[in-house]
């Protein structure tokens, strides 16, 4: 097990920041001006965009400096970030999404969020799709999970009228308590667990659930790296016949515990035009359940990025192996689907 500095600004706790400010950078007019310009091709030519995006198809002269300051707070410091003023009031949803994506894509290459190949992510309740419903598009709280790959970004379009609010914790923050409370517990959540697939299985035949364990929290070259993801685990077991039970069993509740802790969680209530952008490999999230007001296009609308960034983070074979095989199981190799999914 690798001794960790908890002073790393990855370890942070909710009392370590002020305010939001903290946390926080703020786009200048100049700079939406620049986006402005960089999306005017795709914009006046029906939605054409190049697929994939990534850093060498967006050129934002005079922004590169903040994104690469940002991405360097995400990758190789605290691991979150917020950046305020995107001008959501400004333009209709389907410009702020292309402004969001050629930002995004200035630090890291676009991938594809679920069978459905979307490279921006519409987060939103979504009843009239009840038969076919992921998680972002529910009004349910959420646990305190992971995604997928380096970087996730959610802007606010529209706030919720009551509720929404995300929450965020640092994994390292999590594994030293667990080390100091129960380090006993720590060697279940290193090792892993399979984890299933719902209805987005890989291309590759599975029974269900990964061939190889997952770990919950993992190192490597000094660097840690979480992958929460408790009905997935849940799952797995159910089809494989067997039960949680012992050690593993009373890991995972001690850390799922560790999520809902105040002196560990913290929680952001973003405001229309703001972004976080946290580390995927070393933060988790979730968010809290919310209300819409009634009536179309008044509900609750966050847009979801998830990058695959140059800068390297290592992490373990089973974290690997889990990324490919969601990368097949949501069409990564194949055309994009509807980027502007209502």
């Amino acid at each position: 097990m690798t001794v960790t500095d908890t002073r790393h600004p990855s370890a942070w706790r909710p009392d370590d920041f002020a305010s939001p400010d903290e946390l926080s950078m703020d786009l200048t007019g100049r700079d939406i001006a620049i986006l402005e310009d960089a999306i005017a091709p795709w914009r006046d030519d029906g939605g054409t965009v190049p697929d994939p995006v990534c850093r060498e198809d967006v050129f934002l002269p005079g922004l590169e400096g903040t994104i690469d300051r940002l991405a360097a707070v995400l990758m190789e410091g605290r691991g979150v970030a917020i950046v305020r003023g995107f001008p959501v009031r400004d333009h209709d949803e389907r410009t702020i999404a292309l402004m969001y994506r050629a930002f995004c894509c200035r630090m890291g290459r676009l991938l594809s969020q679920s069978k459905r190949r979307e490279r921006i992510g519409y987060v939103a309740h979504r009843p009239d799709r009840i038969l076919d419903l992921r998680g972002y598009e529910r009004a349910g709280r959420q646990v305190l999970h992971t995604d997928m790959e380096a970087v996730l970004g959610m802007l606010c379009v529209r706030r919720a009228s009551e509720g929404g609010e995300s929450r965020l914790a640092s994994a390292l923050a999590i594994h030293d308590e667990i080390r100091e409370s129960r380090p006993d517990l720590l060697e279940p959540l290193l090792k892993g667990f399979p984890v299933g697939w719902g209805e987005e299985p890989p291309e590759r035949p599975t029974n269900g659930y990964s061939d190889y364990d997952v770990p919950v929290l993992s190192w490597n070259d000094g660097r840690i790296s979480v992958c929460h993801l408790p009905p997935q685990v849940r799952e797995a077991a159910e089809l494989a016949g067997t039960t949680l039970t012992g050690a593993a069993a009373e890991s995972l509740d001690l850390f799922a515990c560790m999520c809902e802790r105040e002196d560990i969680v913290l929680t952001l209530a973003l405001n229309d035009g703001e972004a976080y952008f946290i580390n995927n490999y070393n933060t988790l999230h979730a968010r809290n359940a919310f209300t819409d007001e009634p009536g179309e296009s008044r509900g609750r609308l966050m847009l979801r990025a998830w990058l695959d960034m140059p800068q390297p983070y290592p992490i373990s074979r089973g974290l690997r192996l889990y990324y490919d095989d969601l990368k097949s199981a949501y069409g990564e190799n194949m055309p994009a689907g509807d980027v502007f999914l209502p």
